[in-house]
Order: C-alpha cells, then structure tokens, then sequence
C-alpha cells in the first residue's frame, strides 16, 4: 500500500503537472468540496471581467477628479476620494452586524449573487457620475462598491470554510489566487487594448463615453451572470438551521433525555432546535446545537463530535436512517453562539491565547491607513495622474494603472509557483511587512520622479509588495483557522468583526483626515513634501511596528499545536477554602492619631499646593511671554473675550509690525476664519516696552479650565484626605475605601482634562491692546514655560493610568491600601512573597487595612461606619468600567488640544534643529507641513492614549468580569489570566470555586 506522500506525489504528476499543482490544490479533488471545479472556472471568468469593468469605471473615476483638467484641483480631489471612502465604509456597517451575518451565513448564495449585482451597480454608477457631474453620485457609487464588498467578504469566509475539507485553508487560499492572477491577466489584456484605443482616438470625451458605457453595461451583464452561475453550483449548507423531517414536515427539538425527535409542528414552538455544522474540530462536518451539544448518527447526545451524512446537495442530512432538511435559521435566541459587533461568539472563552493582543495590534496599524492615503492619493493626484495638468488625461492615467497591475499580476503568479508557495510560513511574516514597507515606501518617493524612473522604479517595488502579499495571505489563511478553531466560531465572525472593528474605530480618524482635506481645498498653502514624506515614514514605521506584534503573536500560535484544544482541563485540585473578607475579620476598634492625620493633611496639601501653584504662577505671569518679533503660530478653535478671534485651528505665521490688510491676507491664504475682526500689530519696539507687557489680556487666569482643574485637584484631595485618614483611623470599610480610591481616580482624570484644556490655550497667542496708536502686540509664551506646561497635561495622564490600575486592583483584592504612600509593588504581593497555601490565600490582602500594622488577636469586630452605603458588587462594577470612563473623560479635550500642543512643540523642535543643522540641511518650518504634523498628532495621540490606558488592563477587567459573575469561570481562560497576572492566582481560583459550587 503506498503511503500518503506517495499517493499526493503521483496525483501531482500525472495529467497536465505544472499546471494542476499550480492552480488546484493538493490531493485535488478529495480534499475539496465537489462543486470546486465549476465554482472556480465561473468565478475565474468573473475575474476577467471585474477587471477590466474596473478600469473603464477609473476612467470615469479619474475625468471626474479633473485629470486632464487644467482648471482642476489638487484638493479638490483628494477631498472627493476621502470623503467616498468615508461614506462607503461607514455605510458598509450596515452590511457587517451580527443580524446580517446571520443571514448572509444561511443564504451564502443569495447574498453572494447580490454582491456581485452590487458591484457591477457601482461602477456603472461611477460613469453616471462623471456624465452629470453629481458628486451625490460618486459617493453613491462608493456605499454601494462598499457594501458589495462587505458581502463578497462574508460570503467568500463561508466559502473558504466549505472548501476546506481538509483543514487546508493555506493551500486552497494560494491556489485561489493563482487562479484570480490568471484570469485578471487576461482581464489586463483587454482592457490594455480598450485603453490604448481611448488614448489613441484624443482621450475621455463625448462619443468615447459613450462606447464606453455600451461596452461596460455588456460586461456588467456578463458579470452578474457569472457571478449568479457560480454562486448557482455552490452546494454550501446554512450557517444556522432547523432540522426538519422530509416526510412528516415536523421540526427537531431535544427531548429531556439528550435526544432528538421531531416532535414539533411549527417554528413558534420554543423547543425547536437550531443546529449548525462546525467542520474545523474534525475531518468533514459534525453536527452540534447551537449551545455546542454534539449529537451522533443516532440523534443522542455525544461527548464527541462525530461525522454528519450530508446529502450531496448540502441541504439534507440523515439521521437513524430518515433524511431532514435543513431549513435556514436567521435568528439563535439566547444561544451561546450569539455574535457581537466587535468579538466573535463567545469572546474571550472561545478563543485562543494571543487573539485579544493580534487585534489590537490589527487596529493599531489599520488605524495608520486612513492618513497614508490622504498622503500617498495628494502626491498621486498630483505628480502622477495629472490633476490640473493639460498635459496628461485619464487614459494616460488608466495606462499607468494598468502598467502596475499587469506587473503585479505576473509577480503574483510567479510568486504562487509550487516550489516557492510551499515554503511560506509564519517565518515569511516579519520579511513580507519588510517588504511591504520597502515597496510602499520606493512606490512614494516614484511618484515625484520623471516618468521613466517612475516606471522602473515601480517594476522593482512592486513584485515585492506581491510576494508580501501572497505570503500574508497564505499564512492568515491559516492564522484565521486557528483562531476560528472553537465549534462557535467561524470564519465569517472572525471576518465581520475585524470590519468592523476597523471601520468605527477608524471613524473619528478618517474625519479627520476629511476635515484636514477640506482645508486643503480652502487654503493655497500645501505641505511641502519634505513634511509629506516625513509624516509618511513615521506613519510607515509606526504601522512597521505594530504588524511586527502581531506576527510574533502569529507565529508563536502557529507554533503551538495544542493553542486551539478546547478539552477542558482544572487548574489545580485544592480543597475549596471560604474566603474570609477584611469587612469580617476582627481587630481594635477605632483609632485616631493626631500625628498621623497631620502627616496626611501635609502630604495632600503639599501635592495640591504644587499642581496648583504652577497652573496659577505660569497663568497670571506677564514676565513668562516674549514678543513675537519673529514668526508666532496664530490659531484659535474656541473664541473667548480676547481681541484675538477664533482663527481655526490650523495656523498661520504672525509677528508684530504687520498692518490689518498683511494679517488679514496671510490669514486667509493659510484657511482661516473671522480673519477680517485680526487687529494690526505695532512696531517691533513698542512690543519691547514695559508698558506693553502689563496691559497683556489676561486669558488663561479666569479661564473656564484652570477653574475646573482647581476645583478638581480640591475634589480630588478632599477624597484622598477621607481615604487615608478613615484607613488609618479604622473607620472606614474595605468597599467604601475602594469606591473612596475610585471617585478620586475620576477627580484626576478631570484634572488631567482641564490641565490639556489649559496648556493649549497656553500655546495660543496673547494680546496687548495699545489705543494710543490703533494697534496691539502679539505675545506668546517662552521656550522654557511652554515646556513646563506642556510637561504638566503629559504627567497627570501618565499618573491616571497608575491610579486606574491601583484601584482595579483593589477592588479585585477588595481592599484598598494609601495614597499618600508610594508602594514599589503595592498589589504583586502574592507573587513575591510566594504565598500559595489555602490558608494563606484566605487572608486577602497583606496592604491596605491589613498592611497597616493593625493586629488580628481581639475578638472586637472591625468598624464599618461607611461600608453601608457601598455594597461589593457596586464597587467591582465601577472598577471594571473606570478605565473606559477615565478614556472618555481625557479623550475629547485630547482631541482639541493635542494639535496645539502639537503646534508647539513641533516649532520648538524644528528651531532647535534649525539652529544646529542650518549649515548642513534645510529644515521646512512652514505653517503649512506644521498643520500636517498637528492634524496627524490628533490621529497618533489617540490611538497612543486608547493603547496606553487599554493594553495593561484589559486582564484585570477580565478578572473583575468573573468576580461579577458576567463570565464563565473557564478554566482556558483562567490559565492565560494566571500566567499573565500572577499575583492574583488565589482571586482567579476563588472566582473559579464560586461559580462551580
């Protein structure tokens, strides 16, 4: 008998060699479904189609943005690409909830034909768009190519799922691409030849348009009939199903004895089952209740999956003989499949160590793409399609395009041979962004070459980008299979909330970048590429950075064969052991120190005379401002009862002795507002006088902000005065401290807040009125202070992480323990002091009550004054949600202040630069390249801010969720819980026992 290898090494040799083991996959057709023949060959010819309707819709796409057009604006469009991708991803939304993957999971051929219908409906739009000139159009034509998109997507999971009998996703995700490869290269062909004859018969007119729009409705038809006869072939069952008996038309419920009957005549009957077909925990397919009971050919209840007779249309199977169709199901009640909009099924219990981290690391590096496009789309628009420039026209611009892909399709294919596919692995991944990087990075700096450097540089980058690309889909192929490995989770879930994750969090993001595009358009200062190209390869590394994380978490979950076994295992065997809560324990009753509550009063005092003295010192203080005798960044968001108005919040180069028509002129080149109510500005010599200085209008000193962080640092101080003074005086209970540790946490993210708020308005401009001669002088605060400011906002943040950590901690522990000492490892007590005895474990926490030297001999029960008014479960809720409350208290005035900071610091660093390197490089100090600093820092500074507070205590909230009773003790979880957090063994092992009791 010949063995496997053998068999699969015979089987690639015979008929057409090369060719088979380059496009069907190994041991074809046994380890693929049977309609995978006529489904490829259908979707292959939809591919030459789709491309070449692609390319007739780019040029509709690129004579709409002004290619050609020497009346046309650059920022114009980049305005109108953004804002259409933001339309179509946002409305793509609606395409990718748990309610529409449900359904596209049980009608896959429905919404596969759908899709196809919508997409061909999109670029037909797109050339109805350019013919009447309806942006109203063009954006239409992008919600519907993106939600087309969302469905392929969806459909295409449930497909791949399907096909892949033998948990081959790897081998069958390459050869699919080998096949798309070959038949958009012929797709390529034709649309070269259609093309050329534009660009030969004088470009993108009238009767060219016409043809066009003949030629594209015929392909148009072609692909929506390819598409439905693909989808026609499929022979996919429901994601979700009843069972109903062929014969007696009744529906399957479970009887109390783990059985099936079919028992119920309709659907309204709450005993009927809903069943699914998992096909990754074994070979072929086994059928399970939603709420992941196994069930055999006999119809009982099994402890193991077992193989599932499907019929060969996909929409029967046999059970003890009988056959019951399978009927789709769209709705799962209250099952424990049931998705949510960001996690798969079941999340975190269902899926394996690293998934959380991947994600994040995902959105992190997505979070980058939104602003590389603006940037790569400005130098495109401009440099190489010929926005503006008579010169070039959208045939030209299509034959570029066209160029690109037809070397990408060849590089493709080329990288999908046999001998080099079998060799892609997680140890391509880390190489493949490398690459990515480099060909993105060669494709920019292309772009502002002559045309011949722009050709052949591009003939060099982008085979590199195939390969990376190819190699990245092969290996996640796999990747996803691991992650999908639980029976209720699939690939379409998997799919759907990486979307959406993507788009909603990417949302405030691609805004921005709107809004930024807008400016553009109102402003005729651009960044000039030397910040373009800068702002590009931070964005590059940045992005480098975090798919370099996730292809550690990647490999080492390729590596770990047992990551996805679900057996459910204990973590140890202990005897269960009673907690004993401090609130219960017995000690001395109360006990006041004078010298103790002295030490205290000083230590808060002494923390908010300092904060508050230097918000108040640095806000009343005319000697910290200088003149701006040189260029001063002018911008304002917010108006005030300042002389200054609210300019926007770009700026724009002011300095004293320009008169109103220079400021009000410089103003409105650079995009500003209210730019007529500017006041001119004196002499440089009267700004140097003493006089000038003192008649400076006082902003920050009553400012709403400053009010606020002082009322708050007194807020704050109050509570921890209460905290610590009622923990050394024994009358305050271990829930009223940690509520007590909680609301001053809020108290300082309110600070941290205010103080944003307060340095921003810092770095604006200051004004000093001088009637005598109908002017005024502009001031800004200097070097040094301006630095001190900033210094502050980036302190308090930096300490609300700690204090957030600290009291999710104490309310895990359910003690608290003082603020106004500095503990080195206030809560890693356990791990260090190696305590894993039971009776050790019972004790709780060895700081904070107990930490404070109180004795544990007196039979007096502790006093419990305040614990009254707080009860535990209370406490562990705000515990668990005070890291995203602390977030959203800090991330508005982030938002509206980080740009100004920006502005800042930027100019700071540059001058410094300037000053040091001047006599080597030139260093671009525009206004225009700083506002591109400013506007990129919103984007990097959020995302810096959500990963900061998130990435360290997503644990603890895990944790916090078991106390609550939210999840399920699993024992896989706590096992990944305990290897990450140490310390808090013995609270995950109680947490554990409480809910198996």
């Amino acid at each position: 008998m010949s063995s496997p290898r053998t068999a699969a090494k015979s089987d690639e040799d015979d008929g057409s060699g090369v060719c088979r083991s380059m496009f069907c996959p190994k041991r074809y057709p046994d380890f693929v479904a049977p309609e995978y023949r006529w489904f490829q060959t259908w979707d292959t010819i939809q591919q030459m189609t789709k491309l070449v309707n692609h390319h007739f819709g780019e040029l509709a796409w690129f004579a709409f943005h002004g290619v050609g057009d020497p009346h046309a604006s650059v920022s114009r469009a980049v305005l109108f690409t953004l804002s259409r991708q933001l339309f179509g991803h946002k409305v793509s939304v609606l395409g990718t909830t748990p309610t529409a993957g449900l359904w596209f999971a049980a009608y896959v051929k429905t919404f596969r034909t759908l899709g196809g219908t919508l997409e061909a409906l999109a670029t037909m739009t797109e050339i109805f768009a350019f013919q009447i000139n309806s942006i109203l159009l063009l954006w239409a034509a992008g919600m519907l190519g993106a939600m087309a998109e969302a469905m392929n997507s969806a459909t295409r999971s449930c497909i791949l799922q399907h096909f892949s009998k033998e948990k081959n996703n790897h081998d069958v995700t390459l050869k699919e691409n080998n096949q798309d490869n070959a038949g958009s290269t012929i797709g390529v062909l034709g649309g070269l030849i259609v093309v050329a004859s534009i660009n030969r018969a004088g470009g993108f007119n009238d009767q060219t348009l016409t043809g066009c729009c003949i030629v594209c409705f015929c392909l148009c038809m072609v692909h929506v009939w390819t598409n439905l006869a693909s989808s026609l072939v499929l022979k996919i069952p429901p994601g979700t199903f009843f069972l109903r008996h062929c014969k007696t038309r009744r529906y399957v419920i479970v009887t109390s004895g783990n059985s099936l009957a079919a028992a119920a005549d309709t659907l309204a009957d709450e005993r009927v089952e809903i069943f699914k077909l998992p096909s990754d925990q074994i070979f072929g397919k086994a059928l399970m209740s939603t709420n992941e009971v196994w069930f055999d050919q006999d119809g009982q209840a099994a402890a193991d999956p077992c193989a599932a007779q499907l019929d060969e249309d996909g929409q029967s199977i046999v059970l003890r003989g009988e056959k019951y169709q399978l009927e789709a199901c769209t709705s799962l009640r209250s099952s424990k499949s049931a998705s949510t909009l960001f996690f798969p099924p079941g999340w975190p219990v269902t899926m394996p160590k690293g998934f959380d981290a991947f994600a994040a690391y995902d959105l992190i590096g997505g979070i980058t793409s939104t602003p590389r496009k603006l940037l790569h789309v400005f130098i495109y628009w401009k440099y190489v399609a010929g926005v503006g420039d008579a010169s070039k026209g959208p045939a030209y611009a299509c034959l570029l395009g066209l160029f690109g892909t037809s070397i990408g399709l060849v590089s493709g294919l080329i990288s999908g041979v046999p001998i080099l596919a079998e060799n892609y692995d997680h140890r391509w991944l880390i190489p493949s962004y490398i690459l990515t990087m480099i060909a993105e990075a060669s494709n920019m700096i292309a772009m502002v070459f002559p045309l011949k450097w722009y050709l052949l540089i591009n003939a060099l980058g982008i085979p590199l980008a195939s390969l990376s690309n190819i190699i990245r889909k092969a290996v996640y192929a796999e990747v996803d299979r691991r992650w999908a490995s639980h029976p209720s989770v699939e690939l379409i879930h998997l799919n759907l909330c990486k979307r959406n994750r993507a788009t909603i969090l990417n949302l405030l993001t691609s805004i921005l970048c709107v809004w930024y595009s807008l400016h553009l358009v109102n402003s005729s200062i651009h960044p000039s590429l030397q910040g373009i190209f800068a702002v590009y390869v931070m964005l590059l590394l940045f992005d480098f950075a975090a798919n370099f994380q996730k292809s550690k978490i990647a490999s080492e979950l390729l590596q770990n064969q047992n990551s996805y076994d679900y057996e459910l295992t204990e973590m140890d065997h202990e005897p269960y052991q009673p907690q004993r809560r401090l609130g219960e324990q017995h000690g001395p009753g109360l006990s006041f120190s004078m010298k103790k509550f002295g030490m205290t009063l000083f230590l808060v005092m002494g923390e908010a005379a300092v904060y508050a003295g230097l918000v108040t010192t640095l806000s009343g203080n005319t000697n910290q401002l200088e003149p701006c005798t040189e260029r001063c960044l002018q911008f304002k968001l917010i108006s005030d009862q300042s002389s200054i108005p609210g300019t926007g919040m770009f700026p724009f180069p002011v300095r004293n002795g320009l008169d109103h028509q220079q400021l009000k002129d410089t103003c409105q080149d650079f995009g500003g507002l209210n730019c007529e109510l500017l006041t001119a500005s004196c002499s440089a010599s009267v700004c140097e006088e003493r006089r000038v200085r003192r008649m400076v209008e006082d902003r920050l000193s009553g400012s709403k902000s400053k009010t606020s962080f002082v009322v708050s640092i007194g807020v704050y101080s109050v509570l921890n005065l209460m905290h610590d003074v009622g923990l050394q005086a024994r009358c305050l209970g271990p829930n009223d401290a940690v509520m007590l540790q909680i609301l001053a946490t809020l108290c300082l993210a309110v600070m941290a807040a205010s103080a944003l708020m307060w340095a921003s308005g810092a770095m604006e401009l200051f004004f000093s009125p001088v009637p005598v001669d109908s002017c005024g002088c502009y001031f800004r605060m200097a070097d040094v202070p301006s630095i001190v400011a900033l210094v502050l906002p980036l302190n308090l943040v930096i300490r609300l992480q700690g204090n957030v950590k600290q009291a999710m901690y104490a309310a895990i522990i359910e003690s608290s323990c003082l603020r106004t000492v500095v503990f080195a490892l206030p809560y890693h007590f356990i791990r260090n002091s190696k305590i894993h005895s039971e009776e050790s474990l019972s004790q709780g926490s060895l700081l904070g009550v107990e930490g404070l030297g109180r004795g544990t001999g007196s039979s007096e029960p502790m006093p419990r004054l305040f614990d009254r008014f707080t009860r535990r479960e209370s406490v562990k809720h705000w515990a668990q949600w005070l890291p995203f409350l602390a977030v959203g208290i800090v991330i508005l005035p982030l938002l509206l202040s980080s740009s100004f900071i920006i502005y800042r610091v930027v100019d700071l660093v540059l001058s410094w630069l300037e000053a040091s390197l001047s006599k080597f490089v030139t260093i671009d100090r525009s206004c225009g390249t700083i506002a591109l600093f400013g506007v990129y820092s919103m984007i990097l500074m959020q995302t810096l801010l959500v990963g900061y507070f998130l990435s360290g205590l997503h644990t603890l909230y895990f944790v916090l969720s078991m106390q609550l009773g939210k999840w399920p003790a699993d024992p896989q979880l706590l096992a990944r819980l305990t290897e990450a957090k140490p310390e808090l063994r013995w609270a995950l092992r109680l947490a554990r026992r409480a809910t198996t009791r």
